[in-house]
């Protein structure tokens, strides 16, 4: 019987690329992600089949799906204070709201983000 030595493992992951590694971590993660969802799919299954049999009622909440749009956030032309997420729940804000009464546009409001840019020193 042979078996790897963990060190050997980390070793060649040390040798990988940042690409390369992003792309094994992105793999990783979606394996892991298929195979919880496997797992979940079967528990429910089983919980559904003896409640069933035990003349039961079960209500199986599904988690939340996140969402994979970013969040924009508004904010006011002369107030850097006041400002206003896409996200939240409600209403937009007066000032916000007046401003698009009188023509402007949502887009002009909106923070971009900054670029991140790599340093060395």
């Amino acid at each position: 019987m042979t078996t790897k030595n963990t060190n050997d493992k980390t070793d060649a992951l040390e040798t990988k690329s940042i690409a390369e590694l992003q792309e094994l971590f992105a793999n990783t993660q979606r394996l892991l992600e298929a195979k919880q969802g496997e797992i979940r799919e079967s528990a429910v299954q089983k919980i559904q089949q003896i409640a069933l049999e035990a003349g039961i009622k079960v209500f199986i909440r599904e988690p939340r799906k996140r969402s994979d749009t970013p969040v924009k956030i508004y904010q006011h032309p002369d107030d850097a204070s006041l400002t206003w997420t896409s996200k939240k729940a409600g209403a937009k804000p007066k000032w916000l709201s007046e401003f698009l009464k009188n023509g402007r546009k949502l887009e002009e409001f909106e923070v971009k983000a900054e670029p991140v840019t790599a340093t060395t020193a």
